[in-house]
Formats: structure tokens, C-alpha cells, sequence
């Protein structure tokens, strides 16, 4: 019986020991997988809100409009299907700056842009797209925006 309790303490032990490592190494790698980008929005805290925490959603379809039609216009071609992702802080006068910006392949695997083209957009989401002072609770608040287009046959498709 003495055995019997030996054993179980062991067992007992040793399950607390690979959850705790478990817990630590789920928590280095989830670490490591945040981006510079995503570390820099948590660090800002209050001071910016997500676009959606905002009493209205003013920009979506001026902004998309706004947007397609530059896209349209410009007829831009990449090399590769994917993902542009620009993540955008306006701040409290409705002034633009781009906060990060990554291209993804199909599979949602880094590459690299064309950089003519990313730096016409980035111009245009930043400089000519008429973004608007947030508001939450009637209080004039500072937000961050992310746009993604999604890219297929070359083209620009759809944008959200």
C-alpha cells in the first residue's frame, strides 16, 4: 500500500511538472509568434482604440469607396496571390500614419511586395483617404484601422 502512495505521489508530481512546462513553453511561443506590431498596439493601451470600439463606424463605407476607386483607377499587378495588411492610427484631428504593414502569400506566409505599388497605397491610405475623428461616448478618441486587400489573379479583389 506504502508502494501504491509512493507511486501516485510520483505521478502526481510529475503531471504538475509537464503542466507547468507546458504552461511555460505555450507561453515563450505565443510570445515569440506576437509580432513587434502586435506588441506596440497592446502597449498603447488606452490611448488608441480599435476602430469598431468607436460610437459609429465612419469611415467603413466612405473609406471603402474612397479606396476602390483609387484601386480602380490605378489598375495595380502584383506577382503573387495573398494579402496586403496595413494597420493605420488616426489620431484625434483625423491625421493618418501607417503603423505596420505585411504582405501574406495564399497560405498566410510572409513575402515580400512590390514596393512601388505597396508605397502608392500606403500614400493614399495615409494622405488622401478622409479619415474622421473617433468618438467614443462623445469624447473625440484616437483609434487604429486595419485594412487588408486580399489579392487573386494578380488583382486587387476585394478589400475589407
Amino acid at each position: 500500500m506504502k508502494n501504491a502512495h509512493k507511486l501516485l505521489n510520483i505521478l502526481l508530481i510529475l503531471a504538475i511538472t509537464i503542466c507547468f512546462l507546458d504552461v511555460l513553453f505555450l507561453h515563450r511561443d505565443l510570445l515569440s509568434a506576437t509580432s513587434a506590431t502586435e506588441i506596440h498596439i497592446n502597449s498603447l493601451g488606452n490611448n488608441y482604440y480599435q476602430y469598431y470600439e468607436l460610437d459609429e463606424s465612419i469611415n467603413k463605407y466612405p473609406l471603402k469607396k474612397s479606396i476602390q476607386r483609387f484601386i480602380t483607377k490605378h489598375e495595380f499587378s502584383f506577382n503573387n496571390d495573398g494579402y496586403l495588411i496595413f494597420r493605420i492610427l488616426i489620431n484625434k484631428n483625423g491625421k493618418a500614419e501607417l503603423l505596420s504593414f505585411s504582405q501574406l502569400d495564399e497560405k498566410l506566409n510572409p513575402i515580400t511586395a512590390e514596393l512601388s505599388h505597396i508605397e502608392d497605397i500606403k500614400y493614399f491610405l495615409i494622405n488622401n483617404c478622409n479619415w474622421q475623428k473617433g468618438f467614443i461616448n462623445g469624447k473625440i478618441r484616437k483609434y487604429h484601422q486595419k485594412i487588408q486587400f486580399k489579392i487573386f489573379k494578380c488583382k486587387i479583389n476585394e478589400i475589407y
